[in-house]
């Protein structure tokens, strides 16, 4: 056909710019625009605040470590495997090299499911060999080495193609010649193979080592139950957030994989740099040896790694699949999960009350040497709104999520009324537990419109039509949002964002409503707003609503009752105005409103101390006594008080906060309407205090 072949060429005359056009749309305009994103990012200066991000140069460090462990791993498999099955007389090759090569086929996503099923006290595989290690035992695999095990398992067919593909070319008559030198076989491998051979492992590693450093299925599902971020899942988080800023903060965190990468192929380079590794001589044929007696070891050895590469957890998966599962039908008939209800029913559907939310000595062991939660003991009443309260780190967070079903408890039972929710052998999946959740980084779907974001929990359950508009419209109404319906979420406002969220949890009509510090990233004014926009949330669902925070001015301000946490442990709960007025300890009086803790050598065991016993301590010699707590409104300026001396002192628009420090040393806080002066001596009354 005239014009469909070059001159002198027997290629298509299309091929070539097809090829060219199809680069450029796949490969060159993506990261062309990331490029673009990059360069706007570090004009504007958002490049400093990524680099000065802590959880930036932890994800730099299980990236880099998580590689280098990964890389060190598919050494040893990938070339065991190239030096047996290209060089010896194994039996079975074919057999071998295939199966050896199909994890490099399976996703990584299916390889870490595989093997979570397969290790663990929850393995039904284990379990059914009974020798699953006792419940409650964390899973190893949620860790650093469990990430880089599977790392080396992934990318050890890498390190085989490419060394094998070295090992092809080494002639035959150089290993005869180095025999009939007189080198014995292990002689021959060393001076002479294996020296051959470096510039196929140093691809391989080098390949393994590029693969392991952009590897997102396997850190996701390893790494980030036990909060081990390596790059590629902080940039899935980063888009899980997704702001004005996202791709900026990607095109950073890319660049930052790329260096690493074009570091592990410099090293591959220098590594090679001034070694002439050309054959002389005629190539083609792989040199044999024979393994003799060997046979009977490397053959069962190459066989039992297929089998816990692939088997074990091929089988681990099939008999997770056989086991009844919630919602399957028993042979009676019977739904497995009947005491659960069905997803989406309403309680008033259930026909029953609303129902209470029970965790009974709740445990959540990551392996880290620290349990996360522990002895967690706590009934949150129907209807309530209770806020989570702790600083950070202390635990909440993972309580949440194991309410939710994202985690599953090591020890203890989480309860729903009658229902079983969870314990540390078994966990209703999320989406059977009839909860919504809002997040801190709003998890709305940035290709999706603001209608289908908060529709999308209906289409999940069948409405469609009418009644999916009509419950869409009206949740939109509630958070005032009836005219953004069509808008994208990154046209959104952070306060606008937010009610999105609630509005997606509103249609469902959940039994309980999960906030995880969904305020933390709005300023003092869209907080206030939202807080107005939770409480009539709250009053309009009558969900229970459990919120996360660490700011106690939220607890106080929407919770009516607040359960105060510290290191994974609950300290105490009670509603605000009794959490405020008679906090138990001092770590639950130093969270909740401000004030001073005072020691004082106060004699009796009544705990609301009044002026008459404070002023007689505060004048004792001795300061060996109780901890005291002082609220700055209970401490007067003036009058025949103790002495004190002003050391500080803030305006606040309606009042000054005044610090004062006693005459023992100790200091105080006081609420004062009428202005002093740094330095001047003053006399303070203590109204009140509370033995803590």
């Amino acid at each position: 056909m005239p014009g469909y072949v070059r001159a002198g060429n027997s290629q298509p005359a299309w091929l070539f710019p097809f090829i060219v056009v199809t680069v450029l749309i796949l490969s060159v305009l993506p990261l062309a625009r990331l490029a673009i994103a990059g360069i706007a990012a570090f004009a504007s200066g958002g490049v400093s605040d990524v680099l000065a991000d802590r959880a930036l140069w932890q994800a730099t460090y299980y990236t880099v470590v998580t590689s280098v462990l990964g890389t060190i791993v598919s050494l040893l498999i990938g070339c065991l495997f190239a030096f047996l099955l290209t060089l010896t007389d194994i039996p079975g090759k074919g057999l071998l090299s295939f199966f050896f090569v199909l994890p490099m086929m399976i996703p990584p996503q299916v390889t870490a499911l595989a093997w979570v099923q397969m290790s663990g006290p929850s393995s039904p595989l284990l379990k059914a060999l009974a020798i699953a290690p006792p419940l409650g035992s964390p899973q190893p695999l949620y860790s650093v080495g469990g990430i880089a095990l599977l790392y080396g398992v992934q990318h050890a067919p890498l390190v085989y193609l490419a060394l094998r593909a070295g090992l092809m070319t080494l002639p035959r008559d150089g290993v005869e010649a180095a025999r009939l030198s007189g080198a014995s076989s292990f002689r021959v491998f060393r001076d002479i193979i294996l020296p051959l051979s470096l510039p196929g492992i140093i691809a391989g590693a080098a390949i393994s080592f590029v693969s392991c450093t952009g590897n997102f299925g396997i850190p996701a599902i390893l790494g980030i139950p036990a909060s081990i971020f390596t790059l590629p899942t902080l940039i899935f988080t980063k888009f899980s957030a997704f702001t004005s800023r996202t791709f900026g903060d990607v095109a950073v965190l890319s660049a930052i994989i790329a260096m690493i990468s074009v570091a592990g192929l410099m090293i591959q380079d220098r590594a090679l740099r001034g070694r002439d590794y050309r054959v002389i001589g005629l190539s083609g044929a792989s040199a044999a040896f024979e393994l003799g007696a060997w046979r009977f070891a490397f053959t069962p050895l190459l066989w039992a790694i297929l089998f816990f590469m692939l088997a074990a957890p091929f089988f681990a998966l099939v008999a997770g699949a056989l086991v009844p599962a919630f919602g399957a039908r028993r042979p009676d008939g019977r739904r497995h999960d009947a005491a659960f209800g069905t997803p989406g029913e309403t309680p008033a559907e259930r026909g029953g009350p609303m129902a209470k939310l029970i965790l009974n000595r709740v445990a959540k062991d990551f392996g880290t040497g620290r349990a996360a939660v522990s002895d967690f003991s706590l009934d949150v009443r129907e209807g309530g709104f209770l806020a989570l309260l702790g600083p950070s780190g202390c635990g909440k967070t993972t309580v949440l999520r194991m309410i939710a079903g994202f985690e599953t408890p090591s020890d203890g039972s989480i309860h729903l009324g009658e229902r079983l929710l969870a314990d540390a052998a078994q966990s209703l999946p999320p989406e059977k537990r009839n909860m919504a959740m809002v997040f801190q980084s709003y998890a709305l779907w940035p290709h999706m419109s603001v209608a289908d974001n908060v529709g999308y929990p209906l289409k999940v359950r069948g409405v469609s039509g009418e009644a999916y508009r009509a419950k869409v419209g009206e949740a939109l109404s509630t958070v005032r949002l009836a005219d953004y319906a069509g808008r994208r979420p990154a046209d959104l406002s952070g306060g606008q964002r937010q009610r999105v969220a609630l509005a997606r949890c509103l249609v469902t009509s959940p039994d309980v409503v999960l906030l995880d510090e969904p305020l933390a990233n709005l300023d003092r004014h869209l907080k206030q707003e939202m807080e107005e926009t939770f409480r009539e949330f709250h009053q309009r669902s009558g969900a229970t609503m459990i919120y996360v925070t660490h700011d106690q001015s939220e607890a106080m301000a929407l919770a009516t009752d607040v359960a105060v946490m510290s290191e994974g442990r609950l300290l105490q709960v009670a509603p605000p105005a009794e959490i405020y007025a008679r906090p138990e300890g001092r770590i639950v009086g130093g969270l909740i409103g401000r004030g001073a803790i005072l020691t004082l050598p106060v004699m009796g065991g009544e705990r609301q101390l009044e002026w008459d016993e404070l002023q007689d301590a505060l004048q004792a010699a001795n300061t060996d006594g109780g901890d005291i707590l002082v609220r700055p409104e209970d401490v007067i300026i003036g009058g025949e008080g103790a002495p004190a001396t002003v050391e500080s002192v803030l305006f606040e628009g309606e009042r000054y906060a005044v610090k004062l420090t006693l005459r023992n040393g100790q200091r105080l806080l006081a609420f004062s309407r009428v202005a002093v002066v740094a330095g001047e001596a003053v006399r303070v009354v203590i109204r009140a205090g509370w033995r803590l």
